[in-house]
């Protein structure tokens, strides 16, 4: 006798699957899901045409980073989300290249191959729970068989136990989950602000960058990204240096390289330009502009536009 049917167990998956297709859906797009996945969302009675042409959490992440490196990260902070959102379905907001379409697409197909990663370890480690209860449960149900009474209550505390596992198990997916989404999130809101850097740069224009590297970074972001500790010089980088060097998933931490990502999931480390003519100022701790800098060393001069975000009006 089996705790769960295989047609019981087969559902228990399939409830699963919804979830996962359904937040795909929700943060990456329908259309990296398969015909099965979204025939799969139709039958759960989910109507899968209200995601299309809607902006996904990726896309918005994208978008605001350009946006904040337009702007400067003092007035994005007062900026509500609603007014965000506004924007960018306004005339203001200019669509985007394809190459920055292209970025964007990247981080949606690391996002997908990510969280189907994780479904498939969920929905194994289900499994594994359900057959190892399933064995006990058959253990003490030859010692009953001819009790029923004593089989029912064997049953019920073999489920009580399954359900307590699966629960203690829950908080570990959640916890993963929510790195994915954190760490991809960031990857695109710097993406963002990197593609906005090199907009304005112009073509063949090289951009240096730096990190900014908050109190309370861990010892791998100091390291990486500091030049002696934290409150230092940061280290100056090219744009296209830190690209070449990709991510540093499932790489050793001896391995990792700075990024123009995440460096590690959950970091929060900003990229900035270091525009020509500027040095560290040991006193403010920032970059300024130099008191004595070569006559070719030009601050760049960004031609100002208005946009209206809300009720303000900006210049950039």
């Amino acid at each position: 006798m089996l705790i769960f049917t295989p047609n019981q167990t087969e559902e228990l998956m399939k409830i699963m699957d919804k979830h996962q297709y359904l937040f795909i859906s929700a943060n990456v797009g329908t259309n990296y899901l398969s015909q099965y996945e979204k025939q799969t969302l139709k039958d759960a009675g989910i109507d899968i045409d209200k995601f299309k042409n809607s902006k996904g959490k990726i896309d918005e992440a994208f978008s605001f980073g350009m946006l904040s490196t337009a702007l400067n990260d003092s007035r994005i902070k007062g900026m509500k989300y609603k007014d965000f959102k506004k924007f960018m379905q306004s005339k203001n907001f200019m669509p985007l290249t394809a190459k920055e379409n292209a970025a964007i697409e990247s981080l949606k197909y690391q996002t997908y191959s990510d969280v189907q990663n994780l479904a498939n370890k969920v929905k194994n480690d289900v499994s594994t729970i359900i057959v190892n209860e399933d064995k006990k449960f058959r253990t003490k149900f030859d010692e009953v068989i001819h009790d029923s009474a004593k089989r029912a209550i064997e049953m019920r505390g073999s489920v009580r136990d399954m359900v307590s596992e699966i629960g203690n198990k829950t908080g570990q997916w959640e916890k993963n989950l929510g790195r994915i989404a954190e760490y991809t999130l960031h990857n695109a809101y710097e993406e963002g602000r990197a593609a906005q850097l090199e907009k304005d740069a112009g073509v063949g224009e090289e951009v240096f960058v730096y990190k900014d590297v908050y109190q309370g970074a861990c010892k791998h972001c100091i390291k990486h990204y500091l030049t002696g500790g934290l409150g230092s010089q940061p280290i100056i980088f090219r744009l296209s240096e830190l690209r070449a060097n990709g991510s540093n998933v499932g790489k050793k931490v001896d391995d990792w390289k700075a990024t123009l990502g995440s460096l590690h999931p959950y970091c929060r480390c900003t990229i900035n330009e270091v525009q020509k003519g500027y040095v560290w100022n040991e006193e403010s701790k920032s970059f300024e502009r130099g008191r004595y800098k070569a006559k070719s060393d030009k601050v760049r001069n960004r031609e100002k536009i208005s946009i209206k975000i809300g009720s303000e009006e900006y210049k950039v």
